[in-house]
């Protein structure tokens, strides 16, 4: 099984500077429930695009919209998470 891509555009509220940060995140998995399972373990860092404080996402509450993406756009960013797991 190959591995999947997709972008993750979310939105948080920096828990330092309380204001709302909303960026892009890059995935590749083999599966799409790996993203949330990623967050949960704290596997994906965020930055807030205001402050630039960077916070686990086992620290702070992500509302996202994740959309699959080529393989390519993908590779043109940098991933957040690459899943190392075995297909």
């Amino acid at each position: 099984m190959e591995k999947l891509y997709f972008v993750d555009t979310y939105f948080y509220v920096c828990p330092k500077c309380k204001k709302q940060s909303m960026e892009s995140a890059y995935f590749a998995v083999f599966e799409k429930p790996e993203i949330g399972a990623a967050r949960g373990a704290g596997l994906v860092t965020y930055q807030c695009s205001n402050c630039g404080t960077t916070h686990k996402s086992d620290r702070v509450w992500v509302n996202g919209d994740v959309v699959e993406v080529s393989k390519a756009e993908a590779l043109k960013h940098k991933l957040a998470f690459e899943s190392k797991g075995s297909a």
